[in-house]
């Protein structure tokens, strides 16, 4: 896939990470509401996914630069 490319068409292993994270994020979101769980805990964990994959990203970029 073009998109986890970096510019130079290398893949980006943290791209992949956070495409992962996104992915099991919205898993367990669609998961949690079908299952009727508390939606205060599942924001919680569904947003701590979301922001570590995120913080990683930017992390990585900023010791890319």
């Amino acid at each position: 896939m073009k998109l986890l490319s970096e510019a130079n068409g290398n893949k980006s292993s943290a791209r992949v990470a956070m495409m992962i994270c996104v992915i099991s994020a919205c898993v367990c979101a669609i998961l949690g509401v079908w299952l009727k769980s508390e939606l205060l805990g599942l924001a919680a964990l569904v947003s701590g996914m979301i922001s570590s994959s995120m913080g990683f990203k930017a992390y990585q970029k900023g010791k890319e630069k």
